[in-house]
């Protein structure tokens, strides 16, 4: 994949996390292969895939929350992968995670208000004063009462508690947000909610986000650009309108039938990866689910490609090679 032009926005190129137990040999937990991914400034990624695809596993990397084995990841210009503890901790407040599941995220022995003004006090952002002013202007921000900055997690809804995770992550005003199945757990009406709250929140904050969801419509609705991912490696990228109306790896193409006419969900058959991976190194990670596989496909790994640049949309499959 090109350099970007400009160094806003988010670019990782050849991302390796191998756990332990892959270098054994033992493929049950999946990192990142030789993974590529560029976010324009001030847009969003949706990142679709099924459970155990790799997605949490790229979020922690990109964010260095795990280490990287090889690769490269610069936000805005900066070397992620290269600062030393005391830079990445000042970058800290200019990257922030949403997590999927608010109550374990929140300490049940802190208020919600003090949860959000946890990140300001970490990175030594204003006075207390200011602080408190900041803390009402986050709760506005994110649709919350004021009075709820005194109650426990326990005590609000599961709205209202993404709502204060969301708050949390924008304390610090970073240049770069990922959300991780952060509606999964939300009845439909609350999801609409949250999604309609993350739009109008960067159309006036201007972040770059990821967003992780096994949720097609999810997908479909909130971003610009989506990458298929599928055992730790990026199968297909491309525009939202160009992907839906023209998927091109066969396993773009399974999910979308999986969900059918409404797109609702890109979960297929979970038993299938451990199968597919046990076919050596030199080969399509997909190729023995694949409708389409050829017998090169058994022999020989894909490259990611352009097949067109307007719209730019990658495929990683070899009839795409030439």
């Amino acid at each position: 994949m090109n350099q970007p032009n400009n160094s806003t926005g988010v670019h990782a190129t050849g991302l390796m996390k191998l756990w332990p137990s892959q270098k054994k040999n033992q493929q049950d937990r999946v990192g990142l292969n030789n993974l590529d991914l560029i976010i324009p400034a001030g847009k969003t990624f949706g990142l679709v895939g099924e459970s155990g695809s790799g997605k949490s596993t790229l979020a922690l990397a990109l964010l260095r929350l795990i280490k990287l084995d090889a690769g490269e990841v610069w936000i805005d210009g900066q070397a992620i992968h290269a600062l030393d503890e005391k830079g990445l901790r000042n970058q800290r407040q200019h990257m922030q995670l949403i997590f999927q599941n608010p109550l374990a995220a929140l300490d049940p022995r802190h208020s919600v208000g003090d949860a959000i003004l946890e990140p300001l006090v970490l990175h030594n952002v204003g006075t207390a004063i200011q602080r408190r002013q900041q803390l009402q202007n986050l709760f506005e921000l994110v649709g919350l009462g004021r009075t709820l900055a005194s109650r426990y997690p326990h005590q609000l809804s599961g709205g209202q508690q993404q709502r204060v995770m969301i708050a949390r992550a924008l304390a610090s005003r970073p240049s770069f947000l990922i959300a991780d199945e952060p509606v999964s757990a939300l009845d439909a009406p609350i999801q609409a909610q949250i999604l309609n709250l993350l739009r109008d929140l960067q159309t006036e904050l201007g972040f770059t986000m990821l967003f992780i969801s096994h949720d097609l419509a999810v997908i479909q609705f909130i971003a610009d650009r989506i990458g298929v991912m599928y055992h730790g490696q990026l199968l297909e990228q491309a525009e939202n309108n160009e992907l839906f109306s023209n998927p091109c790896h066969p396993y773009t193409e399974s999910l979308l039938t999986a969900a059918g006419a409404s797109h609702q969900s890109a979960v297929v058959n979970p038993g299938k990866q451990q199968q597919e991976i046990n076919q050596g190194p030199n080969s399509c990670i997909y190729a023995h689910s694949c409708p389409r596989v050829m017998q090169k496909c058994r022999h020989h790994e894909p490259s990611l490609r352009y097949i067109n640049k307007s719209p730019p949309h990658w495929v990683k499959c070899l009839h795409y090679e030439n």
